[in-house]
């Protein structure tokens, strides 16, 4: 199944594990697209503030439908410069960094950085991880109907989004 988080303007994701290789990158008519060696990121612009990061496991095909922007593209104008060992994908408003070695993935909006991942995405023993960069103070919401209080910082939450 595939993994797909969304990234809405100020809640950003980035879903690479620590060790991923970076392989190519091609920017495509409506999305980046960035070939790792343990799969493929599709970076896709659905406004000059809402962007969506989607990882496909090697083995696993692309779901174009998603459960978590309900927005329709709206044929943003991109940026897209490969200066050798970092790629920037651009909108009006946000941007996506990509450094090939080691990989990794930071947001950015109008030039503030929004996150980058800690440990990104992974497989565990029990399942899939998520880790985010964040700054002491920042709160994280989301992830669904729970038992628990607004901020999810700190907890372990399983999600069902795929």
């Amino acid at each position: 199944m595939m993994k797909r988080i969304s990234l809405t303007l100020l809640l950003a994701f980035a879903a690479q594990a620590q060790a991923r290789d970076f392989v190519s990158a091609q920017a495509l008519a409506d999305h980046l697209e960035i070939k790792t060696d343990d799969g493929t990121y599709r970076i896709k612009p659905y406004s000059e503030q809402v962007i969506e990061t989607s990882f496909v496991p090697i083995g696993e095909q692309f779901d174009p439908h998603s459960h978590a922007v309900v927005e329709v593209p709206q044929g943003v104008k991109t940026g897209f410069k490969d200066e050798g060992g970092a790629i920037d994908y651009s909108t009006g408003g946000l941007s996506v960094h990509i450094v090939k070695q080691p990989f990794a993935i930071s947001y950015a909006y109008r030039g503030k950085p929004v996150t980058a991942e800690k440990g990104g995405y992974a497989k565990i023993a029990d399942g899939e991880s998520l880790s985010f960069a964040l700054d002491d103070g920042e709160a994280l919401y989301g992830g669904g109907a729970r038992a628990l209080g607004m901020n999810r910082r700190g907890y372990r939450l399983r999600l069902y989004n795929k």
